[in-house]
């Protein structure tokens, strides 16, 4: 072997070791910040559960399909907390650092909790900062007719044409 092919091989050998080094970083990193958000979600739930709430689950994950041009993709949607208080279920999101700095008034915010109401369809959404240990409930409320409201509103029409009908029938005018 000649030196130049010994620098070469050097060359391979300790960019795979920094390519490991570095995986192996992110990967500690990760999993470090799992555990972490794990037990924040756990001391959310004995926060809520102190005050009262049921713990009905906790990081619930709903799966998901969606087709694209008959390509199906799948993935998840959570929860932190779904918890119960008074005959009322509510979605608990748990805020802190980074995501705390949003403020729930925006549209961006707004957007990012109406796939989640949609999909669990609670009372309500809590969140929870954990840095301040306070709690904002968020209530959303879709204001469209239904079905079963048009056919309430049809019924309700019908029987007030059959009482004028049957008043002008029987007192006349």
């Amino acid at each position: 072997m000649r030196t130049s092919d010994l620098i070469v091989l050097l060359l391979i050998i300790l960019s795979i070791l920094l390519y490991n080094i570095i995986n192996g970083a992110r990967r500690r990193q990760v999993t470090q910040t799992m555990i972490s958000s794990k037990k924040t979600v756990q001391d959310a739930a004995d926060q809520f559960s102190e005050q009262g709430y049921r713990i009905a689950a906790i990081q619930k994950q709903i799966p998901i399909t969606t087709k694209i041009d008959g390509k199906a993709y799948h993935y998840t949607m959570g929860a932190d907390l779904v918890v119960k208080k008074a005959r009322k279920t509510y979605l608990v999101e748990v805020r802190s650092g980074r995501k705390n700095n949003q403020r729930l008034t925006s549209v961006r915010a707004q957007k990012e909790f109406l796939p989640q109401f949609l999909l669990y369809r609670p009372d309500g959404i809590l969140i929870l900062d954990t840095d301040s240990n306070k709690i904002r409930e968020i209530n959303i409320n879709i204001h469209a007719i239904g079905n079963r409201e048009i056919a309430i509103r049809i019924i309700c029409g019908f029987f007030g044409l059959l009482i004028g009908w049957v008043y002008f029938k029987f007192f006349g005018i």
